[in-house]
């Protein structure tokens, strides 16, 4: 038996917060998803069948370095 139903497209949305390190890294993420696994970018939260969040924390030596 074929199942005729058309499958949902697999759309992400990236959320980045942090430096612009981040920023890259949410790209990248976005190209590998796009051509290795057929992830479409969407354009909000409710839209996508993947959410991820990219941030980061401030390290110990980096907020010594702050102060």
């Amino acid at each position: 038996m074929v199942d005729d139903r058309c499958e949902m497209p697999k759309r992400v949305y990236i959320e980045t917060q942090g430096c612009q390190m981040n920023v890259y890294d949410s790209g990248k993420l976005l190209e590998i998803l796009e051509e290795s696994l057929g992830y479409l970018p969407a354009g909000t939260p409710e839209d996508a069948t993947l959410l991820v969040l990219n941030t980061c924390s401030v390290r110990e030596k980096a907020f010594d370095k702050a102060l």
